[in-house]
């Protein structure tokens, strides 16, 4: 993906300014919360990659197998290997569900969430980010330890871009097709996804009038099937 065109899915952020801080601050754990299609992934990633440019090792885990016990001991003992190979270390867990965000949730103890406090804790000489994405959360369903000194960076709501904020994008990015028919079928009450944005600059990149394609229904079942769709 282009980085350039990823930063500005986030108008009502300063990417840039939000990579550099995160990477010398000294606390360890940054939030993406928003509803699906935000953008939470995508800026996870810009972010990793920001600190893989500064000599951070990424290790990327689904959030749905955070359940799994045997899953979060794979990932400290991950961590510990980056570290005594002196490398910095960034963990992006990706889709969590809010509740592992919280010491105890139903009558489970919540082994993730005592093991990332320990981790974050740890008298570590290198360093070591959390970068965790998750749908939209309210303060209080994250649990009060994450918020001390020295553990949350931010916690960041990923917002659905406006009809204006869409529109600029498509623009910057020469979309051919219609801007306005696009709105008209993807905006909700005022508000765009990212995920279907960066979807019509994809598919707005392609070449979508190939010459030598006499049967058309193929040249379009050829720009689903790259756009990621089922045919």
């Amino acid at each position: 993906a282009d980085i350039v065109i990823d930063k500005a899915y986030y108008p009502y952020l300063d990417t840039d300014l939000l990579m550099q801080e995160f990477a010398i601050s000294k606390d360890r754990l940054l939030i993406l919360y928003g509803e699906n299609g935000s953008g939470k992934t995508k800026l996870s990633n810009l972010i990793s990659l920001h600190l893989q440019s500064k000599a951070y090792d990424i290790i990327i885990i689904s959030g749905s197998d955070i359940q799994y016990p045997s899953v979060v001991k794979e990932m400290e003992n991950a961590i510990f290997n980056k570290l005594s190979d002196m490398r910095n270390v960034c963990v992006v867990i990706d889709d969590i569900d809010p509740k592992y965000l919280n010491r105890d949730h139903g009558d489970k103890v919540n082994t993730f969430f005592n093991k990332l406090l320990t981790i974050i804790d740890g008298n570590i000489d290198l360093d070591i980010k959390f970068i965790i994405t998750t749908n939209h959360i309210l303060k209080e369903e994250v649990d009060d330890p994450l918020y001390r000194a020295g553990r949350l960076f931010d916690s960041i709501y990923i917002r659905y871009l406006t009809i204006d904020e869409a529109k600029a994008i498509l623009v910057e990015n020469n979309v051919k097709r219609s801007i306005d028919d696009f709105i008209e079928k993807h905006a909700v009450e005022g508000r765009v996804k990212q995920a279907d944005v960066a979807q019509e600059i994809d598919m707005g990149n392609m070449n979508i009038t190939k010459s030598y394609y006499k049967d058309k229904t193929i040249e379009s079942k050829f720009i689903k099937r790259k756009a990621g769709f089922d045919v």
